[in-house]
């Protein structure tokens, strides 16, 4: 199962486009994530697939291509919104009941990187920094309801 998130600069530009899923991703979800970004107007810059083993971000170059992700641990991000993460062995039911949950902790956690809602120093604060996502979500938000035209969430 997957659903998506947008994050919003403090402009209220998109910036971010998050594709999370209960399932393990593939590269193949990062190529289809990338594809869907490049038909959009305006672009947004950066692409994040979080399964719950691993996050990975790419920051969209101009030739479409994706670059050398930046690969986060999921249980390492998200552990302090919720100390029961455990990753795919987190205990929640159906598979949606996970999803709905799932998400919620990504969400958490990327308000966190915007606004230090919880902590000083949010984890992947250092890598989001390298590629300069963290510059762009502080001051924004996180929402998933989001209306796009020529939508590139399914």
């Amino acid at each position: 199962m997957k659903d998506y998130l947008v994050s919003f600069d403090r402009n209220q530009n998109p910036v971010l486009v998050v594709a999370v899923t209960t399932e393990s991703a593939t590269a193949d979800d990062l190529i289809e994530l990338n594809h869907r970004l490049q038909s959009v107007v305006p672009s947004i810059p950066f692409g994040m697939v979080v399964d719950p083993e691993v996050i990975r971000v790419v920051k969209l170059g101009h030739d479409g291509l994706v670059p050398n992700p930046v690969e986060l641990v999921t249980r390492e991000m998200l552990g302090p919104y919720d100390p029961d993460f455990a990753g795919q062995d987190t205990e929640y039911g159906t598979k949606q009941g996970f999803l709905i949950y799932f998400k919620g902790r990504v969400e958490s956690w990327l308000w966190d990187l915007a606004d230090r809602w919880k902590l000083d120093q949010p984890p992947g604060m250092r890598e989001l920094a390298a590629i300069t996502l963290l510059d762009r979500l502080r001051g924004g938000n996180t929402s998933d309801e989001v209306a796009v035209r020529g939508s590139i969430i399914p």
